[in-house]
């Protein structure tokens, strides 16, 4: 285990004096040089998923509501002109 300074550790420089980035500080990279893929939270991406298809089928429901309350309401023809031949 190497040791490091508090002055080096605070700045965030390593013995080679370049600052330290985050996949070589958590070790993201492979002996052979290639980078490793963190893993995917399945968990997380299913609950987003969720969520989606939730708020989907709302607006489906809502929608679906709507065009039924407006096709049941009564509508009333306004005439075009009045029964007495136009004349205000």
């Amino acid at each position: 285990m190497t040791k490091v300074s508090r002055a080096e550790s605070a700045s965030g420089q390593v013995s080679g004096g370049g600052p330290v980035s985050r996949r070589a500080a958590k070790g993201a990279s492979r002996a052979d040089g290639q980078e490793t893929v963190p893993p995917v939270n399945n968990k997380s991406s299913f609950t987003l998923w969720l969520w989606v298809t939730g708020a989907f089928l709302i607006l489906v429901v809502a929608w679906t509501v709507m065009f039924k309350v407006a096709h049941a309401a009564k509508i009333q023809s306004v005439p075009l002109t009045t029964s007495g031949g136009g004349t205000r």
